[in-house]
């Protein structure tokens, strides 16, 4: 029972901080910080916060009276994924969690099976490309129809072998930088 008890009080002091460091993102969030400010701010307040995290878990890591269970499964994986949550905290575009981008792209995940051929063999992959694209189309913003005849036009004449870096400029987040004018404005607020 005093085991469950203080399992039960490392999760509580666990959820404080990562509730912090979300609490701070959303603060800046809200004041609408520039990139450069918050990789500031996450190297001043996130850091911190992070370290702790870190050194409660290596101290719950060689703590042998826990029980293998839900929480010790939840600390090896957090550990195991140390490195890629801690690259979060050096760049400023990136964000906590991937939870936005998994909702952006439910749609398309739930139908996959329904369109894994959709008539031909190769059409699953280029259904896949064209869902992904027009879901980063929507994240960024991005006028789709404008979008895909604009780079329809330049892909066509290099016959499935553009260079890569005309790819890399045609991806909708480099592509609306070249054509601000086709940025999807939102929609006033009530």
């Amino acid at each position: 029972m005093l085991i469950l008890l203080a399992s039960f009080q490392h999760v509580k002091e666990m959820m404080k901080l990562i509730s912090d460091l979300y609490e701070l993102e959303e603060a800046w969030d809200r004041a609408g910080i520039s990139n450069a400010a918050r990789k500031i701010k996450r190297s001043e307040q996130s850091k911190p916060i992070a370290a702790t995290i870190k050194a409660h878990l290596d101290g719950f890591a060689a703590d042998l009276t826990i029980p293998n269970g839900e929480f010790y499964e939840a600390v090896r994986y957090t550990a195991n994924q140390w490195a890629a949550l801690w690259e979060c905290f050096e760049h400023a575009h990136t964000r906590l969690d991937t939870n936005l981008l998994e909702f952006k792209f439910r749609a398309t995940k739930i139908g996959a099976k329904n369109w894994i051929f959709i008539g031909h063999r190769d059409a699953g992959e280029k259904s896949a490309i064209i869902y992904t694209l027009l879901n980063c189309c929507r994240i960024y913003r991005v006028n789709p129809q404008a979008y895909f005849q604009d780079v329809l036009d330049k892909l066509i004449p290099y016959d499935y072998r553009p260079p890569a870096e005309l790819v890399d400029a045609l991806l909708p987040e480099n592509w609306i930088q070249a054509n601000p004018s086709n940025v999807i404005k939102e929609p006033a607020r009530a």
